[in-house]
């Protein structure tokens, strides 16, 4: 006995489509040959991908130059090095009111009657 299945199977790969008649053909032939015209809403479509696609390069371009960093003056070579300045030195703040009762807290019993 033939399992149910197999039978299926049988009917299954026996079966063949029609051919398709010369007017379908042509039909599919034409719509092929010419690309249709973009339509405003593919315009659209494609400029806000271009834009997005810009827009990620920008983000990746500036991690990448956040994460890296500008070069250290030690890893250039010496030919390469013209001129490196240094900022100049900020003249010390002056002393507050709490800086001054703490170091007279630290001082020594003589400051007190000095100040008298």
């Amino acid at each position: 006995m033939i399992d149910p299945m197999e039978r299926l199977e049988a009917e299954l790969a026996s079966l063949r489509p029609s051919s398709l008649s010369v007017n379908v053909i042509g039909a599919i032939a034409d719509e092929l040959a010419e690309p249709p015209p973009l339509r405003f809403a593919d315009r659209c479509l494609l400029a806000v991908m271009s834009v997005g696609s810009l827009a990620a390069c920008v983000i990746v371009g500036l991690t990448v130059w956040q994460v890296a960093g500008p070069a250290s003056p030690s890893s250039l070579s010496p030919q390469q090095i013209l001129a490196v300045q240094t900022p100049p030195a900020a003249p010390p703040a002056p002393a507050t009111l709490g800086q001054y009762q703490q170091a007279l807290a630290r001082s020594s019993d003589v400051v007190p009657e000095i100040l008298r």
